[in-house]
């Protein structure tokens, strides 16, 4: 229910995925919902801003098929951003301090890529 009155309320949709099979299949479903938004007039003009891919750790080869498949699948009916989140012990550090990664770390990698993050969203809006 929670997620009906979101979707009900948003203007648009920012899609966090990570990188991992099983959570790509929980996209479709997310994309189905908001298909049913529109149809239902419940929030006819709901978009998709896009997925954005997080916990990437390029190093394995799952996570780099999982961004391959994702950037596949979707990117045809939805935007993927180019700017990833990378798996990185400074995200649960920062939550434990009670700090967003911006206070916490501000000219780390990840509070660097939330920032590239929000200039490609800009951009693409």
């Amino acid at each position: 229910m929670l997620v009906i009155n979101a979707l009900v309320a948003a203007d648009a949709v920012l899609i966090p995925l990570q990188a991992e099979y099983l959570a790509t299949e929980s996209v479709e479903l997310l994309l189905d919902q908001v298909a049913l938004m529109r149809r239902s007039g419940l929030n006819a003009h709901l978009t998709i801003a896009g997925i954005v891919l997080t916990m990437v750790d390029q190093r394995t080869v799952i996570n780099r098929e999982a961004v391959a498949y994702t950037r596949s699948t979707f990117g045809e009916r939805v935007p993927v951003f180019q700017t990833m989140i990378k798996r990185s012990v400074r995200f649960p550090e920062s939550q434990a301090s009670h700090q967003t990664i911006m206070q916490y770390d501000p000219k780390g990698e990840g509070a660097l890529a939330y920032a590239a993050l929000a200039e490609e969203l800009c951009r693409a809006t």
